[in-house]
């Protein structure tokens, strides 16, 4: 159907009062969903974030998991590639690489938002000697809402 075609018929619906509704499908896997952890943190707490990694591919085979030392991490908030497809990310760090994060990124509603609209939730509690339960399901949270990002 030609362009000329499907407007003369729009008019023809105008001229015996009719509405018509456009169902737009809603893409929900727009945006890349990713999980960054800062290799020292496997080194420190190897068992909690190889349990955590199970338990994100049970769940969620739409979300990639990644080990990046501490320069590549902050690589990923850098403008290089404005061009890529957003993203939303879930970076396990120090408070020394949320503290970089921070100066770079534009900080809004608990996200930090990069200029091409890339998304990072930075997570430190990994960082902590002593894991407890709280942790584990402040982690657990954080997961949860990358996984239900839309």
């Amino acid at each position: 159907m030609s362009k000329g075609n499907i407007l003369n018929k729009i008019k023809l619906l105008d001229v015996i009062n009719t509405d018509i509704w456009i169902k737009k499908k809603i893409n929900q896997n727009e945006r890349i969903k990713n999980i960054y952890i800062l290799d020292a943190l496997r080194n420190t707490h190897g068992d909690i974030i190889s349990n955590f990694i199970k338990a994100v591919n049970d769940n969620s085979n739409k979300i990639s998991v990644k080990f990046l030392q501490a320069n590549l991490i902050e690589e990923l908030y850098e403008e290089k590639n404005p061009e890529i497809i957003t993203s939303i990310n879930l970076v396990f760090c120090t408070n020394i690489i949320k503290n970089r994060a921070s100066e770079a990124l534009e900080y809004k509603k608990n996200l930090f938002i990069s200029k091409n609209n890339n998304i990072f939730l930075f997570n430190t509690l990994l960082s902590s000697d002593k894991i407890t339960k709280e942790i584990k399901k402040s982690i657990w949270e954080n997961f949860i809402f990358l996984k239900n990002y839309e």
